[in-house]
C-alpha cells in the first residue's frame, strides 16, 4: 500500500465511522504508551552503595551510647479543677453534717480531707507515676503515645493514671485530680554518632 492510498483509506475510514476510528487511535497510542514504559524500565540504570568495612562497628557503638539513656523526672503540674458528675442538679448526702455537735474536722479543707491526707496521696500519685515510661509520641489529627509498651490516645488509662494530653515529647498524665508531666528519655551523651539531637 502506498503512502497516498493509506491516506485516502484513513480519510474514508474517518468519514464513515467517527467513534470507531477515535477509538482505534486511542487504542493504538495506549499500546504505545505501555510499550514506551516497558522499555524505560528495563533500560533504568541500577545503583549499588558500598556498605564500608566499619560501618557495623559504628552501628554497635552508636547502639550502646543510645542504650545509655536518661530517664526524666515526672512534674506535677498541679490539681485538677473537679469536673461535674452527670445530674449536676443531684443532692449528694456525704456534703452534709449530720450533727454538728458531733462533728470533729479541725485542721481539715473544704472536702473533709485533712493535709496530711492530701500529702500522703500526692507522695503515692508520684511514686506510682515513675512505674510510667513514656517510649514514644506519635503526631497527627489522632495524637497517640506509647506508655509502659501500650499504644494510648487521650482518654484512655494505665496503671490508675487517665491521658490528659499529647503534646511535642511530652504527654500529661492524671490520676485523683493530681496532674503530671512525662518527657521522652534522652541520650546521656547527645553528641554521640548516630543521635538525633
Amino acid at each position: 500500500m502506498k503512502p497516498r492510498e493509506l491516506l485516502e483509506w484513513v480519510q474514508n475510514s474517518i468519514a464513515r465511522d467517527r467513534k470507531k476510528f477515535v477509538a482505534a487511535v486511542s487504542l493504538m497510542s495506549l499500546g504505545l504508551l505501555l510499550w514506551g514504559r516497558l522499555i524505560l524500565l528495563d533500560r533504568v540504570p541500577r545503583t549499588a552503595v558500598a556498605i564500608p568495612a566499619d560501618f557495623f562497628a559504628k552501628l554497635t557503638q552508636v547502639e550502646q551510647d543510645n542504650r545509655q539513656i536518661e530517664r526524666p523526672e515526672p512534674v506535677f503540674l498541679g490539681v485538677l479543677p473537679q469536673q461535674p458528675r452527670r445530674d449536676v442538679f443531684a443532692i449528694d448526702p456525704s456534703r452534709y453534717r449530720p450533727d454538728p455537735a458531733a462533728d470533729n474536722t479541725e485542721g481539715r479543707g473544704k472536702n473533709g480531707n485533712s493535709r496530711v491526707d492530701d500529702n500522703a496521696r500526692l507522695e503515692q500519685a508520684r511514686q506510682d507515676v515513675r512505674d510510667l515510661t513514656l517510649e514514644s509520641v506519635i503526631q497527627g489529627q489522632r495524637p497517640r503515645a506509647v506508655l509502659n509498651d501500650r499504644l494510648l490516645r487521650p482518654g484512655e488509662s494505665i496503671e490508675g493514671f487517665e491521658l490528659i494530653d499529647i503534646v511535642e515529647d511530652n504527654v500529661v498524665v492524671a490520676r485523683d485530680g493530681l496532674a503530671f508531666r512525662l518527657r521522652l528519655p534522652r541520650p546521656l551523651n547527645p553528641n554521640a554518632p548516630g543521635s538525633l539531637e
